[in-house]
């Protein structure tokens, strides 16, 4: 993270796929640090066995790497860490099922990006009556029945004690998600 200071999974993650997402747009970066970052981000995954949120967001990032270089073969770590990911997806929340989602499909595991997908579907919180400050037509006092769209978000309301937990981040994350894998869904 800084010159002379510790290498940090997270934000090592982050970079490695703000920096392959640059590529992939044209981007002039350096290609030798995208490579450094993501064979620190290889080895150090299977640490994080224990923290889902993180080992799913190193292994987003490193399989958006990969697909910066057209490739869907996971390493032996990847692989660990998916297949840890996966035995445990009844533990992931929102924000993480969103990122192994995108993580499977990336990897060409089709039908287990499409149970994540399903699985963040069933977690879905809805609200077909939003307050009045959601409206298809100009706010009024009293909508008119069927004016009023209803809404979906995924995450918690309000405090959350884990950065994962955030409706804003995962709602974003399970529609990105949604969009990539299953582009037609409702």
């Amino acid at each position: 993270w800084w010159k002379q200071g510790e290498s940090d999974h997270w934000m090592t993650a982050y970079v490695v796929w703000g920096l392959s997402l640059a590529r992939d747009a044209g981007g002039n970066i350096k290609i030798d640090a995208l490579q450094r970052g993501a064979g620190y981000l290889d080895k150090t995954l299977v640490e994080e066995e224990l923290n889902y949120d993180m080992q799913a967001f190193m292994l987003h990032a490193l399989t958006a790497y990969n697909a910066s270089l057209r490739q869907t073969m996971l390493t032996a770590f990847q692989e660990t860490a998916f297949t840890n990911l996966w035995n445990n997806r009844e533990k992931l929340n929102a924000y993480t099922r969103a990122l192994l989602a995108l993580s499977a499909h990336a990897a060409g595991k089709t039908g287990e990006a499409k149970t994540l997908i399903d699985n963040l579907e069933n977690g879905v919180k809805r609200d077909e009556r939003p307050d009045t400050s959601v409206l298809i037509q100009p706010a009024t006092r009293n909508p008119e029945p069927g004016t009023v769209q209803g809404t979906a978000h995924w995450g918690e309301d309000g405090i959350y004690w884990r950065w994962s937990d955030g409706g804003v981040e995962a709602t974003a994350f399970a529609l990105r998600a949604m969009l990539t894998i299953d582009p037609k869904n409702k």
